[in-house]
């Protein structure tokens, strides 16, 4: 054994995670067994949120020594301890395909308004691996402060009602008509709704119910009364 003090890969076998949940991210529960320098197996069972990669940006502003953060509204940090308006870096998802890098520069135009000069790594690391995979790069982002204009994280609240669909699915997990199509072709019907860019609705099966837009964290589906 090394003597080493740092990360190193397991020993385990771990079969095909089980969906419990498909909201805003997957929570998923795997069974594995994990073996022993001794020669011990351990069998467990493990439910984690799956993360992916994120991008933190701490904005610095050399000229002027200061640090640009933001406000953002968090539901468990107002359930802990009533304190959800929170002082936050910059911070985001790595979309599909997308370069850590130029997903960092993507989050500071969004959450700030400005664009940094230049971005430079600090760390990258898994902040909460007992609960999901999550692994975050952490940039420093050159910026200049006088640019930000007056309501910079105005980007940043709205974030999570931004109408554009995420792909998370709940509508059609929640829909108690299974009325939400994944796409045109599943269902052949002569008259369907969009319902965003990958989802449409049967009006031969929809009821109205409205469980559908109630349960969209991105606000991507709205109900419209039909005139007659």
């Amino acid at each position: 054994m090394s003597d080493v003090m740092e990360d190193r890969p397991a020993r385990v076998d771990v079969n095909a995670p089980e969906l419990l949940a498909q909201g805003f991210r997957p929570y998923e529960r795997f069974r594995l067994a994990l073996h022993h320098d001794d020669g011990a197996t351990d069998r467990q069972v493990r439910d984690i949120v799956r993360g992916g990669q994120v991008v933190g940006v701490l904005g610095y502003d050399p000229a002027r020594d200061q640090v640009v953060l933001i406000r953002q509204f968090r539901l468990s940090a107002h359930l802990l301890r009533d304190r959800g308006l929170m002082v936050e870096i910059v911070a985001g998802l790595v979309e599909p395909g997308e370069d850590p890098v130029a997903a960092a520069v993507r989050e500071c135009v969004e959450e700030t308004g400005v664009a940094p000069r230049a971005v430079l790594p600090m760390l990258s690391f898994a902040p909460t691996p007992g609960l999901t995979d999550e692994f975050a790069h952490i940039y420093l982002g050159l910026v200049d402060a006088s640019a930000l204009p007056d309501r910079a994280a105005a980007q940043a609240e709205r974030c999570f009602n931004c109408g554009i669909c995420n792909d998370c699915d709940n509508c059609r997990t929640f829909c108690p008509e299974a009325a939400v199509l994944a796409a045109r072709a599943e269902r052949g019907v002569s008259w369907i709704a969009e319902a965003g860019p990958d989802r449409s609705v049967d009006s031969s099966y929809c009821k109205g119910c409205g469980i559908c837009v109630k349960e969209c964290p991105r606000c991507a589906m709205v109900i419209e009364e039909q005139q007659s």
